[in-house]
C-alpha cells in the first residue's frame, strides 16, 4: 500500500467516524502531496 492509498483509506475512515480534526488534517496532507507532484519536483511512492 502506497503512502497516496494509505492517506486514502485513512480519509474514508475519519469521514465515516466523523472525525473533523483528522479529516482537516488528512485533506491538508493529500493537498500539498498532490501539489508537490504537480511541480514537476518529483514523486512519492
Amino acid at each position: 500500500m502506497s503512502l497516496n492509498e494509505r492517506i486514502v483509506a485513512d480519509l474514508k475512515g475519519a469521514m465515516k467516524a466523523k472525525d473533523k480534526v483528522r479529516i482537516d488534517a488528512l485533506r491538508s496532507i493529500r493537498a500539498q502531496i498532490l501539489e508537490f507532484e504537480k511541480s514537476g519536483k518529483g514523486t512519492i511512492s
